[in-house]
């Protein structure tokens, strides 16, 4: 991750570093976007609109080596307020690196209750498209994953309903602890 950190997001970093981080990775993004593939750049217009994948659970993820291809299904907020649970299905294709690499990076995200926290994006000398993710999992705390691909495509379908509940006290809970631990770094500091 370059601008969205581990340091960032559990908030050891200053008040104004913070900040510079936030501002250095939104300009980023508005520098890139208009250069980005078109299938990447319809998907991060629907992300400014009416669906969020920040904070969202990762509920299935597929890699398929042979042919190049990745699917992440991710349940994660929609609506005017983000107040609907919906599931997108993100389908990578013509895919050319894992972090972690191969199956690893299968079974890293099959992890019950792995969050995708935070995401960056940048094209690479080829043009191809890479994507950074910042997760959480319980069992280890925050780490990384990314992919580099060519192609994007994604399907959006209502939430099945069963866990729902239980999936919003865990993201309450989650952001409950996120926030105790940025007062307590900022009382140590």
């Amino acid at each position: 991750m370059r601008f969205l950190t581990r340091e960032w997001a559990t908030g050891e970093l200053s008040d104004d570093a913070a900040a510079a981080a936030s501002e250095a990775w939104r300009e980023h993004h508005e520098a890139l976007r208009p250069r980005l593939p078109a299938d990447v750049r319809a998907f991060a217009e629907r992300l400014t609109t009416d669906l969020t994948i920040h904070d969202s659970f990762v509920r299935r993820a597929e890699v398929d080596l042979r042919r190049r291809r990745v699917e992440i299904v991710l349940r994660c907020l929609s609506g005017p307020l983000f107040e609907h649970q919906l599931d997108l299905a993100l389908r990578f294709g013509g895919v050319e690196a894992l972090l972690p690499e191969g199956e690893e990076f299968a079974r890293l995200l099959a992890t019950p209750d792995v969050e995708w926290l935070y995401e960056e994006i940048d094209l690479a000398p080829d043009d191809a498209v890479e994507v950074r993710v910042l997760h959480w999992r319980p069992s280890t705390g925050h780490g990384k994953h990314g992919l580099r691909f060519h192609r994007l495509s994604y399907e959006v379908a209502p939430a099945e309903v069963e866990g729902i509940v239980s999936q919003a006290r865990r993201t309450r809970a989650r952001a409950e602890v996120r926030e105790v631990r940025r007062r307590v770094w900022r009382c140590i500091l």
